[in-house]
């Protein structure tokens, strides 16, 4: 992976936990803010169903321990493939084909998530 594509990842992910945080104490987010949650959020689930597919992680709660305990995910969320679970695998795909035809450079549906999708599966199915 290139240095400049770690930068952002890790970027996006700090950015997006600090968004996600503010649902728990009670602070109302604007609409732009929200919007910018969901477009992380869904960067780094694409990135982790590129992760698991790739073989990198084994399986979704791999992926869920890392972001828990070295990203400071909001625990209160089970961790990022638990709540991709709990948004919808076919939600997601349509938020990323969205971005996908504003930014097709930037984004592309990952194969295993129409893989899931096809065989009625969730994440949690590959645990």
């Amino acid at each position: 992976m290139s240095e400049r594509r770690a930068f952002k990842r890790a970027s996006l992910a700090a950015t997006a936990i600090a968004l996600i945080g503010l649902g728990a104490s009670g602070a109302s987010a604007s609409s732009s803010s929200l919007t910018v949650v969901e477009r992380a959020t869904t960067a780094m689930i694409d990135e982790g169903l590129r992760i698991l597919d790739e073989g990198i992680a084994a399986r979704p709660s791999d992926i869920d321990l890392v972001m828990l305990h070295g990203y400071a995910f909001p625990r209160w969320r089970g961790g990022l493939m638990h709540y991709a679970d709990g948004v919808g695998l076919a939600t997601l795909r349509d938020r990323i084909t969205g971005y996908a035809a504003q930014d097709p450079l930037s984004w592309s549906v990952p194969p295993l998530l129409d893989r899931l999708l096809a065989k009625g599966r969730r994440l949690s199915d590959l645990d």
